[in-house]
């Protein structure tokens, strides 16, 4: 549980997979017809916000894992994450071919290039689940230069992540394609990277932040993502630049509300929705467009987007809730202790539901809740 000055941290990123969810329902709603432009450009204009702040938030309470040996590193922090990666995998695969099959206008039948894309996954995954196997890549980077000067650490991410940015644009036709999520990497390192150098200034300086300040912090942001949507400038520094101000107007705008009933609580369960919430979008995608529903929703999209996204989190939420209190689903979140040597590190354990009723936490001693992918 976060304290209540840092209460601010889970609240960031609970806005962070409120966006994703919000990104990914634009795209599922869009495939059956319901769409609008208003909508589109909302969701747009949080584009370079959403992953800077999730993998900045991350790095803010990295620095427990890379200062403990390989052994309590892999046991812990990283069977964890491997684990819900290669679990959820075919999950994200399997969606996708249901959106082939009840979604895609017109119907598509799956062929064996998503079997392919399974074997392949561990190598180049496919659709949310990308953000897990990411952070492994991170972690072990972060580990493996433990000992550096931390300028060093954060000069060279930085260097990185703006060299990629210059490369990124003049790349060969369909070598991106080919790339898939591993240009991701580069891209985001820098904000990974800020979060773990920088957490005590972080901490220490958003958590005192006044409301005046917070607002000052907030417009840059908004100024240039008004000025790259209204007068182009698309380039990839461009966008890396606004990533930069959008984590600060993050930052910010998270301090206001932390006190907002249960948006902190969600930032401590980001892991159940990121990794369900694309599934439960198909779902719900599915259901609209094969009953009465779908009339209603094309005429509305403003007001369908707002019921599927909270919907999609709500019914991750209570996966996790109900796959936590099953022997054996409770797998789905947490690594057996056979894996990787998970039993060695941390003996799982079942904690009572919390006061509210709405989850139920696995945690492995002394990482963060399993929820939790920081």
């Amino acid at each position: 549980m976060a304290t209540s000055r840092h209460a601010w941290v889970d609240v960031a990123k609970a806005m962070s997979i409120i966006l994703v969810v919000a990104h990914h329902g634009r795209g599922a709603m869009a495939t059956i017809g319901v769409d609008d432009p208003a909508v589109d450009a909302t969701v747009r204009f949080f584009t370079e916000l959403r992953m800077p702040l999730f993998f900045t938030a991350s790095g803010l309470f990295a620095a427990s894992w890379v200062r403990r040996s390989w052994g309590e590193l892999v046991q812990g922090k990283l069977a964890l994450l491997i684990w819900v990666f290669l679990l959820w995998q075919p999950v994200v695969i399997a969606y996708q071919a249901a959106n082939m099959l009840w979604m895609a206008q017109p119907p598509r039948t799956p062929d064996e290039g998503l079997l392919w894309t399974l074997i392949t996954a561990p190598l180049k995954p496919r659709g949310e689940v990308w953000f897990l196997w990411a952070l492994v890549w991170y972690f072990v980077l972060a580990r493996a230069t433990a000992r550096w000067p931390r300028g060093l650490v954060l000069g060279a991410a930085a260097a990185v992540s703006v060299a990629w940015a210059l490369i990124y644009p003049n790349l060969p036709l369909g070598v991106p394609t080919m790339l898939g999520v591993w240009s991701g990497l580069p891209k985001f390192i820098v904000f990974f990277a800020a979060g773990l150098v920088l957490s005590p200034r972080i901490l220490t300086f958003f958590g005192g932040l006044r409301p005046l300040p917070a607002l000052a912090l907030t417009l840059p942001w908004v100024a240039a993502v008004l000025l790259q949507r209204n007068h182009g400038g698309g380039e990839a520094t461009a966008h890396l630049l606004i990533g930069v101000l959008g984590v600060v107007a993050g930052f910010a705008i998270a301090t206001r509300l932390a006190s907002v009933a249960g948006l902190a609580r969600l930032g401590q369960l980001t892991l159940p929705v990121y990794v369900a919430h694309t599934a439960m979008l198909t779902a719900l995608g599915v259901l609209i467009a094969n009953t009465p529903l779908l009339g209603p929703a094309q005429a509305n999209p403003a007001i369908t987007m707002l019921l599927v996204v909270p919907t999609a989190i709500l019914l991750s939420l209570q996966l996790h809730t109900w796959a936590t209190s099953r022997p054996v689903a409770r797998y789905a979140y947490l690594p057996p202790p056979w894996f990787l040597g998970a039993g060695r590190y941390g003996r799982a354990t079942r904690t009572p539901a919390s006061s509210s009723g709405a989850t139920q936490q696995l945690t492995a001693a002394p990482a963060r809740p399993e929820s939790d992918p920081r």
